[in-house]
C-alpha cells in the first residue's frame, strides 16, 4: 500500500510531511466517504422518481377546488372540429397528473446521467490525487513559460499558466458531458434552445472571460498575499469583498448580456 502514502509524482526536492497525521490517506477516506453518502442520497432520490403513483394528498387538493379544466395549446388540437372541441380541454388535475408524469420522466433521466458524471468525477478526483496532478500540472507550467520565454520562477506568471492549462483540459474534457446533457438530455424533454454553434461559442466566450477577469484578479490575489505578510488573510478578506460587490454591479449588465438575449418588461401590470 506504498502508494497510498504520497502522489506518484512529486516536484524536485520533495519530501514527505514529518507529522504522523496521514493527511493523504485521510483526504482520500473523505473524498470517498461524501461521494458514497452523496451516491447513497440520490440513489433514493432516483429509486423515488420511478413511483408513477400521483401523491394522494396532492389529488385530494385538487379536486377540492372544484371542477376546473384548461385548455390545451392550440398546437395539440385536430384539425376536424368536433374533435378539437372534445380534446381542447382537460381537468385540472389531469393536466397535473400529466405535468407530474413528464417532470418524473425528466427527473430520471437527470439523475441517471448524474450518476455516470459522478462517478467519472470521482474516479478523475481519486486518479489526479493518487498520480499528483497538480504538481505535475505545476512543472509543465514552469516549462511551459520557458518555452515562450518568461520566467519559470514568477510564481504570479506560473499561477496564471497553471490555471490556463488546467482550465483548458477542464473545458475539453466536460465537452462530451456537456453535449449529452445539452442536446439529449435536455433536447428530449424539450427544454434545449440552442444550437451546436452557439453551444461552442459560450465556451469560447466563457474562456475569454476567465482571460479577462480571471487573469487580473488571480495576479492581484497572489499579490495581495505576498504583501500583506503576517495579515494577508485579511487584505485578501477585503480584496474578495471588494471583488464580489463590483461583479455583483456588473455581472448583470455586461456578463450576462453575452450568453442570453434579454427583452425589455412590456408596459402591464407587472411594470
Amino acid at each position: 500500500m506504498e502508494f497510498l502514502s504520497s502522489p506518484y509524482f512529486t516536484e524536485a526536492g520533495w519530501r514527505p510531511s514529518a507529522s504522523p497525521v496521514p493527511y493523504f490517506q485521510g483526504a482520500l477516506v473523505f473524498m470517498t466517504i461524501v461521494y458514497l453518502f452523496e451516491t447513497y442520497l440520490d440513489v433514493r432520490q432516483h429509486r423515488k422518481l420511478h413511483d408513477k403513483q400521483f401523491p394522494k394528498p396532492l389529488t385530494e387538493a385538487i379536486e377540492g377546488l372544484g371542477n376546473y379544466s384548461i385548455k390545451k395549446k392550440e398546437s395539440e388540437e385536430e384539425s376536424d372540429d368536433t374533435k378539437q372541441e372534445s380534446e381542447s380541454e382537460m381537468s385540472l388535475l389531469a393536466a397535473t397528473q400529466n405535468k407530474f408524469d413528464k417532470s418524473r420522466a425528466y427527473g430520471l433521466d437527470k439523475s441517471t446521467f448524474g450518476f455516470v458524471s459522478g462517478a467519472y468525477n470521482q474516479l478523475e478526483a481519486t486518479a489526479f490525487l493518487l498520480l499528483g496532478y497538480l504538481p505535475f500540472m505545476w512543472t509543465m507550467s514552469g516549462k511551459a513559460l520557458l518555452s515562450i520565454g518568461l520566467d519559470a520562477d514568477n510564481e504570479i506568471y506560473r499561477a496564471l499558466m497553471l490555471l490556463t492549462l488546467t482550465t483548458i483540459r477542464d473545458t475539453l474534457v466536460g465537452i462530451p458531458f456537456g453535449l449529452y446533457s445539452t442536446f439529449v438530455v435536455e433536447a428530449r424533454h424539450g427544454f434545449n434552445k440552442q444550437t451546436l454553434g452557439l453551444f461552442f461559442m459560450d465556451k469560447i466566450k466563457s474562456f475569454g472571460l476567465f482571460i479577462v477577469i480571471g487573469f487580473p484578479v488571480t495576479a492581484a490575489l497572489i499579490y495581495v498575499i505576498r504583501w500583506g505578510g503576517e495579515y494577508f488573510y485579511m487584505y485578501v478578506w477585503a480584496f474578495l469583498f471588494v471583488f464580489s460587490v463590483v461583479m455583483m454591479t456588473l455581472y448583470p449588465v455586461l456578463i450576462m448580456p453575452l450568453f442570453n438575449k434579454f427583452t425589455p418588461l412590456e408596459e402591464g401590470v407587472l411594470r
